[in-house]
């Protein structure tokens, strides 16, 4: 799975997560009890929480206690994902006046920049047997899917509509990548041997496509508003789509 069934666990992981902010010759701790624009990965092993939270990535038991920073606090990073090997971390980061791909090992050692240029490059996440990590970029006009190869470095644009394509997800077995779309008929995309199809049709903001294990559902996140800023009747739900059986069945309740 990618960022989106843990949500639940974030505000019990993180209540007891003191920061130190320093002025003048004064020290003050602040305890964060909430956050927005959150994601979090679990580990292949099931065991670690990674957490983007005001722009740091945090280390944590999946059952909750202390967070351990593995970013520092300029880099604006968000969306990590974990390598296949529980080591490593994907994200991307601001820290040089555009997002781009990084990598760091798990335990904060490691920080590797993968992508750069003017472009903003965003939400990767990595194949199952490790070689590779895709993401969105804009590096050809609008937001696309591209994909890296971390041996040779090779770019590769792996769609080309002219609307916005984001939020790619490899399948648990590595055959299919799940992004979505702003095209025409708006949703869910499934890309499999070059070919595009769409597999969850809807008229909602999506994000943060997931795959379960046996590759035969996806958890989405869909938004009602409009607008993320200016629809005050803006609520997020959670939904898993059947692909086998065509069924939606929605997951949570009244709560972003």
């Amino acid at each position: 799975m990618k960022n989106l069934i843990l949500f639940p666990f974030l505000v019990a992981c993180i209540s007891s997560m003191p920061s130190i902010v320093a002025f003048g010759q004064d020290s003050h701790e602040v305890k964060v009890t909430e956050g927005t624009n959150m994601s979090v990965a679990l580990s292949p092993d099931e065991s670690t929480l990674a957490m983007a939270l005001q722009g740091t990535i945090w280390i944590l038991p999946r059952q909750g206690g202390k967070a351990d920073a593995i970013t520092d606090e300029m880099g604006d990073c968000h969306e990590p994902a974990w390598s296949p090997d529980g080591q490593q971390l994907v994200f991307h980061s601001y820290r040089d006046g555009n997002y781009h791909i990084y990598t760091i090992n798990k335990d904060g050692s490691g920080l590797t920049q993968l992508t750069s240029g003017i472009s903003d490059n965003r939400e990767p996440h990595w194949s199952p047997d490790g070689s590779s990590v895709i993401f969105s970029s804009d590096r050809s006009g609008n937001y696309d899917i591209w994909k890296l190869d971390l041996n040779s470095r090779d770019l590769r644009q792996l769609t080309t509509d002219p609307a916005n394509d984001s939020n790619p997800a490899f399948s648990s077995s590595g055959d299919k990548i799940a992004f979505v779309s702003q095209r025409e008929n708006p949703g869910v995309y499934l890309l499999e041997e070059g070919k595009e199809t769409l597999a969850i049709p809807t008229d909602l903001r999506v994000a943060a496509p997931s795959w379960s294990k046996d590759d035969n559902s996806l958890a989405y996140v869909a938004y009602t508003g409009r607008s993320m800023l200016f629809d005050d009747k803006n609520t997020s739900y959670i939904y898993m789509a059947n692909l086998k059986e065509g069924t939606i069945e929605q997951l949570s309740a009244d709560e972003d």
